[in-house]
């Protein structure tokens, strides 16, 4: 699960990171150590930076959602809306009413925040790593 996060990434196994460090500290020069830890520092902020741009703009996104879904039932509410159906052959249905199933809800609201940062915070580690 934490390998979903862009920021969040680990290294693949210890024995593999052991032997990073020693290559690091033994076969590269000073110059080229350097180069490399400027490299994974740059990679560090630019997806830091692209994940905090990511949820923030999927929190915007979900508060335009949420208040155009609560537009969108004031509007249906306040229509006159026809109770019963009358058939060719004159037999008559009634129409439920669904208004309250459309009603918008906590629940809802909840999840329309969090799996619109979610996404943002994916989209934006990923697009801010590809950046540097």
């Amino acid at each position: 699960m934490s390998e979903s996060f862009a920021f969040l990434r680990q290294r693949r196994s210890d024995e593999l990171a052991k032997l990073a460090d020693e290559h690091i500290q033994h076969d590269l020069q000073a110059g080229d150590r350097d180069t490399l830890k400027a490299a994974a520092s740059s990679i560090s902020l630019w997806t830091t930076v692209g994940s905090a741009v990511g949820v923030s703009i999927g929190l915007f996104a979900a508060m335009r959602l949420r208040s155009t879904r609560r537009a969108f039932f004031s509007a249906i509410r306040a229509q006159e809306r026809p109770t019963k159906v009358v058939f060719e052959d004159g037999r008559t249905e009634s129409i439920p009413d669904l208004t309250p199933l459309l009603k918008p809800t906590t629940l809802g609201d909840f999840a329309t925040y969090f799996f619109a940062s979610a996404g943002g915070l994916l989209l934006g580690g990923e697009l801010g790593k590809i950046y540097c």
